[in-house]
């Protein structure tokens, strides 16, 4: 019998959908266009957030949503091949 030893996924299937939507993915230039998701409340994001993958800003406003951006780690997770991140959302740090 074989054990299968490799890592578990970093995302789930649904937090993949939410990160790729909050990056502006897809599109034709295959680079994110932004990184924020604007919720009152998301199951997906909240777990994102507890793992450390993704921020909140709460709002000040009763009622208003929160925002949502994802990591670095997180983001480039969610990547299908060909596609990168805009480095104005994510600079390279030397």
């Amino acid at each position: 019998m074989t054990i299968d030893t490799s890592p578990a996924p970093l995302l789930s299937l649904d937090e993949i959908a939410v990160a790729r939507s909050a990056l502006g993915l897809p599109n034709r230039r295959k680079t994110s266009h932004r990184n924020h998701f604007n919720s009152l409340s998301h199951p997906d994001w909240v777990a994102m957030e507890k793992r450390g993958l993704a921020t909140v800003r709460l709002s000040t406003e009763p009622g208003a949503p929160h925002t949502w951006r994802l990591t670095r780690t997180a983001a480039e997770a969610a990547l299908l091949p060909g596609e990168k991140l805009n480095p104005e959302d994510f600079p390279v740090h030397d």
